[in-house]
């Protein structure tokens, strides 16, 4: 892993020791962008969301062909002008809950 702990994207250590579960963890790393690896710029103001393309990829086969099958948006920074950045936001709480839920069922 790159970076020194307690840079800009690189919380300080151990950051998962305050995280005990799954959830907290999904929501950690939304809500600081911690380890993702494409930057999305959404809606006409170009509002950036640092995301995860694995986590976009488990819960959208949209995303999934998007970020990881089609060479030629494997950019790290990636448009999306027509859609809107607040209902962007709901879509990666949504998943992050969904992920969550998934982890902890039996």
């Amino acid at each position: 892993m790159s970076g020194k702990a307690g840079s800009p994207g690189v919380p300080a250590r151990p950051w998962q020791d305050s995280l005990h579960t799954a959830g907290q963890a999904l929501n950690f790393l939304l809500a600081s962008g911690t380890l993702s690896d494409v930057t999305l710029r959404v809606g006409h103001e170009g509002k950036q969301f640092r995301v995860h393309r694995l986590i976009l990829a488990m819960r959208s086969p949209v995303f999934e062909d998007m970020l990881l099958l089609n060479t030629t948006s494997r950019s790290s920074v990636l448009t999306l002008k027509d859609d809107s950045p607040a209902a962007f936001y709901w879509l990666l709480q949504t998943s992050s809950r969904q992920n969550h839920q998934a982890s902890t069922s039996p």
